[in-house]
């Protein structure tokens, strides 16, 4: 119940347009400023990181954002379309964030699928975190697709896959779901 609140909460407040683009800190207590590889305060969308920080509380385990150049702002550089990309002369924010979780990596992503925080979810599975392998996940606000579905991805050495799209996707998000019980078993 507590669950179906937060998600119907931050579903409504998500869709709304920030009433500004500052992000109010005292309003995130799990992240800093400092800790994203861009600048927050200045390329993000404040409700980007006011349901990273929501969803994080959900979870209820640690979560470190991407240190990577380009996890949470790619200024005008990359594809126009990519929910990082960031033009400020067009008020164009991020809506996009690269995050790693402590715990279980499929508890994480069933957990942001149910929760309806986020409509665009990546689970990369040939990602590194402090020089270990370490599965990263990808959050989006972005608008539903055309089936008003949830758009969803896996990165798998290096090539992208589309469950969704793909014959036996499901069996395949499940595959590659298991293969990361081995990780569950070390964090």
């Amino acid at each position: 119940m507590c669950m179906k609140l937060i998600a119907r909460t931050m579903l409504n407040k998500r869709k709304q347009q920030p009433m500004s683009n500052k992000i109010d800190w005292s309003k995130v207590n799990h992240f800093t400023p400092k800790e994203f590889s861009e600048d927050p305060d200045k390329y993000a969308n404040p409700n980007l990181i006011y349901t990273l920080n929501d969803f994080r509380k959900l979870v209820g385990k640690s979560a470190y954002p991407s240190p990577v150049s380009g996890a949470l702002a790619r200024i005008e550089t990359g594809s126009k379309t990519s929910q990082h990309y960031v033009n400020l002369k067009e008020n164009k924010l991020s809506n996009a964030v690269d995050v790693f979780f402590e715990g279980n990596p499929s508890y994480v992503f069933f957990r942001a699928l149910y929760s309806k925080l986020w409509n665009g979810i990546g689970l990369y599975l040939d990602t590194k975190y402090n020089n270990e392998e370490w599965p990263m996940f990808h959050f989006d606000l972005r608008d539903f697709n055309a089936k008003g579905m949830v758009t969803i991805w896996v990165r798998k050495n290096h090539e992208y896959f589309y469950p969704q799209t793909m014959k036996n996707g499901e069996l395949f998000l499940l595959s590659c779901l298991n293969e990361l019980s081995e990780f569950n078993l070390r964090k």
